[in-house]
Parts: C-alpha cells; sequence; structure tokens
C-alpha cells in the first residue's frame, strides 16, 4: 500500500538495542511456547470444534473465525499446532498494519511500537489465544488504515475517495463476521462524521450510505442463520446475558470492575499514553488521531452503558485500543517504556507458565477453575475413549461445553454431546434420533458434576471410577466417568 501518511515525528523514546532485544526473545518464547504446548483453552476448542461442523452462523458468534479454524485443519490436519495457525496469521496482519504507519520511520521505532502493541497484556493473550478476538483485532487494524485513507481525501465540500471506504467497509463486515461487539468499532469511526465539521459533507454522499450497506451484506451469513433458527444468537446476545432487574449498587461495582480489570489488561502505562496523546495532538496524522480517539471514548461508553444489565468482560473493549496502538509509543516518557515492557514481560511469562506448566493458583492452595480445565486432558480423554471402547455403541457425554470441547479436541472421532442446562452450540449438533436407546460414557469434573438435566436422560446412571490429574505431585483437578444406560431423546429448544 502506498503511503498516505506525510508525517515524520522525532521518534519514539530510544532504549538500548539490547534491552529491545531482549523484550522481544522473551514475547516470542513465550508466544512459541503457548502455541505448542499449551492445551486448548475451553473455548479454543469450542471454536475449534464449530470449525468440524461448518454452518452459516453459530449460536454464541458469527461464523468467521470458525471457517478460518476449518481451513486450517483442512491444510494442516487435527493437530495443537493447526489450531493455533489462525493467531500466527492474525498477528503477522496486525504487526503489517502497524509496520504501514511507520513507513517514515527507522527500523528501531518500529521495533519498539510493535514491542510496545504486544507487550499490552490484553493484546499479548488474545492475539495468541484463538478467540475469535485475534481475528477481530486484525481485521480492524487493517479497517483502520483504510478509514484514514478515505478521511485523508475527504475535500471542504466532503468529496472522497470512494475505493478506500468501500475497502474499510468490507473489512468492518468481516470483524462483525468475526465476533459482535466489532459493531463498537463501526459505530465510533460513524461517529466522527457527523461530529468533525470537515466530515458533515460525507452525509450528502450516496457512497457512505453504499459503504454501509456493503457491510451489512458482509453480514448476510449471520442473518440468514439467525432466521433460520429463530434468532437464537441474537436473543442470546441480546437478551439472555442480560440482567433483567438491575441495581444501583451491583451496576456501579460492574462499571468500576469493568474499568479497573480493562486498564490493567491493557497495561497501565499504555492507558497513561493515551491520555497524554489527548493532550499532544503534534507530530502525528490528525486523522489517525482522530480515528483514536473517537473508536476509543465510543467503544468504552458503550461497554459502560452494558454494564448496567451485564457483566462486562474486559477484553470486550479492545476495540478502545486498535486505532490507538500504531504510535501509541509515541506517548511514553522513557521510564514509562521500560516499565511497559517490564510489565508485559512478566504478565506473559506468568500467563505462560500458568497453562504450559503449573497452575499459579495452586501455588495459594486451590487451583482455579479456569486453569485447572487445560491439565490432563490427553489422558482424561484417552481413559473415556478406552471405557467407550470397552462398551461398543456408546457414545461420550460431558456435562458442560467447556469439558465437552476440550473432550471433543482430544477424542479420535470429535464427537461428544453436551448435556447441560446452559445451551450451547452442542444442541444445535445433537442428533436426538440417532442417540435414542444407546448407552453412553459420560465425563464430568467438580465444577460441573452429574446434573439433573443428564440423569432425566438415562433410565439408569452407574459411576465407574474417578480420575484425579497431578502436577508435580499437586493435585489440580479430577473427573469422573458413568455409564449412561439408554439414552431417552428430548425435545431441544433452538
Amino acid at each position: 500500500m502506498a503511503s498516505a501518511n506525510p508525517v515524520s515525528a522525532a521518534g519514539f523514546p530510544k532504549l538500548p538495542a539490547g534491552f529491545l532485544a531482549l523484550v522481544a526473545v522473551v514475547l516470542i518464547a513465550n508466544r512459541l511456547a503457548f502455541t505448542l504446548w499449551a492445551s486448548p483453552l475451553p473455548d479454543e476448542a469450542y471454536y475449534w470444534l464449530w470449525g468440524q461442523n461448518p454452518a452459516l452462523s453459530y449460536y454464541d458468534h458469527p461464523p468467521l473465525q470458525a471457517w478460518m479454524q476449518s481451513a486450517s485443519a483442512a491444510i494442516f490436519g487435527d493437530s495443537l499446532f493447526a489450531l493455533r495457525v489462525p493467531s500466527l496469521v492474525s498477528s503477522g496482519i496486525l504487526t503489517g498494519s502497524i509496520l504501514w504507519w511507520l513507513q517514515n520511520y527507522s527500523k528501531r521505532d518500529k521495533m519498539t511500537a510493535v514491542l510496545v502493541v504486544f507487550s499490552s497484556p490484553m493484546i499479548f493473550i488474545f492475539a495468541e489465544m484463538v478467540f475469535n478476538d485475534h481475528l477481530m483485532i486484525a481485521l480492524l487494524s487493517l479497517a483502520t488504515v483504510f478509514v484514514f485513507k478515505a478521511l485523508e481525501t475527504v475535500t471542504a465540500d466532503g468529496k472522497f475517495t470512494a475505493r478506500h471506504l468501500y475497502i474499510a467497509a468490507v473489512l468492518i463486515g468481516l470483524s462483525g463476521l468475526t465476533k459482535y461487539n466489532a459493531a463498537l468499532f463501526a459505530l465510533g469511526v460513524f461517529a466522527l462524521v457527523p461530529v468533525m465539521p470537515r466530515f458533515r459533507g460525507m452525509l450528502k454522499s450516496p457512497h457512505l450510505y453504499l459503504a454501509i450497506l456493503v457491510t451489512l451484506l458482509v453480514l448476510t451469513p449471520v442473518f440468514v442463520w439467525n432466521m433460520d433458527n429463530g434468532a437464537a444468537s441474537f436473543q442470546y446476545n441480546l437478551s439472555d446475558r442480560m440482567d433483567q432487574s438491575p441495581s444501583a449498587g451491583k451496576t456501579l461495582g460492574q462499571m468500576a470492575a469493568f474499568l479497573l480489570s480493562f486498564a490493567v489488561a491493557a497495561s497501565p502505562f499504555l492507558i497513561a499514553a493515551f491520555f497524554r496523546m489527548l493532550r499532544q495532538p503534534e507530530g502525528v496524522p490528525a486523522n489517525w488521531r482522530r480515528i483514536a480517539i473517537s473508536t476509543f471514548f465510543v467503544s468504552t461508553a458503550l461497554c459502560l452503558v452494558l454494564s448496567a444489565f451485564t457483566q462486562i468482560l474486559y477484553y470486550w473493549n479492545l476495540i478502545a485500543l486498535i486505532a490507538f496502538l500504531p504510535f501509541s509509543g509515541l506517548y511514553f516518557r522513557k521510564w514509562q517504556l521500560v516499565a511497559h515492557f517490564v510489565f508485559g514481560m512478566v504478565a506473559a511469562t506468568l500467563f505462560t507458565i500458568n497453562y504450559t506448566v503449573f497452575p499459579l493458583s495452586a501455588v495459594a492452595g486451590e487451583t482455579d477453575y479456569e486453569t485447572a480445565l487445560l491439565y490432563g486432558w490427553p489422558e482424561t480423554a484417552e481413559r473415556a475413549v478406552a471405557l467407550q471402547q470397552e462398551r461398543p455403541g456408546t457414545f461420550l457425554v460431558a456435562s458442560n461445553y467447556r469439558n465437552g470441547s476440550i473432550l471433543g479436541f482430544w477424542a479420535p472421532s470429535h464427537r461428544v454431546e453436551v448435556i447441560s442446562s446452559r445451551k450451547s452450540a452442542f444442541d444445535f449438533w445433537r442428533d436426538e434420533a440417532a442417540l435414542a436407546g444407546r448407552d453412553a460414557i459420560i465425563v464430568t469434573n467438580e465444577w460441573h458434576p452429574l446434573s439433573a438435566e443428564i440423569t432425566a436422560r438415562f433410565a439408569e446412571v452407574q459411576k465407574l471410577e474417578t480420575r484425579t490429574v497431578q502436577r508435580f505431585g499437586t493435585d489440580i483437578t479430577s473427573y469422573s466417568y458413568y455409564l449412561g444406560i439408554d439414552y431417552s431423546p428430548a425435545t431441544i429448544d433452538r
């Protein structure tokens, strides 16, 4: 892409090349360790199973991440590497988009800028985990480039080069085809048009409205799937997840928790750099700064509003940072940049150790649920399959979509049924008629034990055994195996 950025600022704070190399080595080593050795997180395995069950869209999220997983499996086979290849691709796209902004900067400045981005714990983690977020980050980073290019061509009467806007519209649509909260970015960008006098003339252009239509057309698979499934995904995300009776105290607590967790996960030093940027407009492209400010405040404000109705997780606000990232390093003081890098290296290392070597919460005496779920699964799945093979004709059942997703990843057939009070994509995949009258091997854990929903489906349930997972002699968690006899189909509310 040809550069539309004429600015060449003085540069980023200068740190010793050896220190920058250390930061790069630590971040890359942690990234490779997690990519190659960490067992799939529950949602990683869940989305991977989506790729094994191709569809126009899915109950929890839109489909693009699943389609990417399906393509990766077709190319690289069923493996941990194949599962995580998509995140390597998206990290390459994110890095490339950052370097586009920095074409007029030195190699050291470019290296500093990329390290600033990946030293944010939230970016590091969600760029490497194969959640939908990694792809959304990459697509929106590219969309920011083309929104900027479109705004750069706007004249006083609102005329502009439409092709850049249409490319941005496609990229925003693709990010929405990855995760619904990409809409926050679209709203942040669109807010610039009526707010900034220079851009108001765009409201008279048919290209602006055609670009919005293009974005919606890209989302066609989501609309069609919801039409065919009673708007189940829209219902889940817009209603079922919301608290129908919020209280002032609860709302304030949720808002405070969201803001604090977001600031810590993003890096307090990165957030401080953003607010420093508000006071120092010089030295960077003005339209880049406008996009960064608008998307940050629109996304954060809407997340705060939603805090009144549900618990907003800090990473839902990833969108607030994406446009700001390329030039963010310019707004660090030298000591803040060093602190940001140290903070990022420590966070990345602790995250990797926690998920590949030993759950850190076990040091305090009890392993947390999120971490414990990653340990012991190859052996746990192997034992479940062995019990299944001892009883020909049985199928595998898990007590929760998280257990079921990881079990499905490690089981050779990748076929697991999930019976739980929490609705998930497994409910849409289950063929009740084909399971009628069959027996099952049921796998549960201490957080999701044998439930009434499971026992109601079988004429009889017999406990077979319990398996304890250990790490360096420490009990991490345990899994129980049951035999369910004579499955009775149930009517699923789809």
